[in-house]
């Protein structure tokens, strides 16, 4: 198989994943926002688990879905800058799938809460107490993962859209990934937690962006 045909198939699989992640990323959204506030506490939380199992379930896998298609996409991305800013290009590379890997551990640590809901609606007394003892040494884990994942994945948007602005890539792109990583790590800070959501527009906006262009290089 020729180099071209090599790069064809990376491109494939790249465009692939990131319409998938795109998907992922609207389902995730939909999910936590039919899920609702789950008010201050674990306790309320794992209630609210509990009494929308269903929905918390597929909110929790489409979370770990999106890091793991994100995964799917760097190859692509690598091969497609790379000639613009190698350094730029493989910095991205590396804290990207570092981050998102950190993310999937994060999603896996999470789905510990549905279980634990399910044990708590059915607890009572000092075994309830030391469940939601549990949970929230899971839910503080799940945190750290999240946050430390966050804070690579969103420079790893930096370093790729800067590659981006450099090389034959759309340059728009490379802006909405500048701005997404920008968002993303000014997001993890409690007084400005809406950023996040700026963020996750613009990763809906990046992974459409990107899936396309990775398809008409491919063909």
């Amino acid at each position: 198989m020729s180099q071209k045909e090599n790069l064809s198939s990376v491109f494939k699989v790249g465009s692939i994943a990131a319409f998938l992640a795109a998907l992922s990323l609207i389902v995730t959204i939909t999910a936590f926002v039919m899920a609702g506030s789950s008010g201050e506490g674990v306790e309320q939380l794992l209630a609210q688990i509990d009494n929308k199992t269903k929905i918390f379930t597929i909110a929790f896998a489409a979370v770990a879905l999106i890091s793991l298609f994100d995964i799917f996409t760097v190859p692509g991305l690598y091969f497609a800058t790379r000639a613009g800013q190698h350094t730029f290009a493989l910095l991205g590379s590396i804290l990207a799938v570092v981050g998102d890997t950190l993310g999937l551990a994060s999603g896996v640590i999470q789905s510990a809460l549905l279980r634990l809901s399910v044990t708590y609606a059915a607890a009572s007394g000092a075994e309830q107490t030391a469940i939601v003892s549990t949970s929230q040494l899971v839910d503080t884990l799940e945190r750290a993962f999240s946050t430390a994942g966050f804070l690579l994945v969103g420079p790893s948007f930096i370093f790729f859209g800067l590659a981006m602005l450099k090389s034959g890539f759309s340059k728009w792109i490379g802006w909405v990934g500048i701005v997404a990583g920008i968002l993303t790590i000014a997001g993890l800070l409690p007084s400005l937690l809406l950023l996040s959501l700026g963020a996750n527009i613009l990763y809906l906006v990046w992974y459409v962006g990107i899936g396309v262009k990775f398809y008409r290089l491919a063909v």
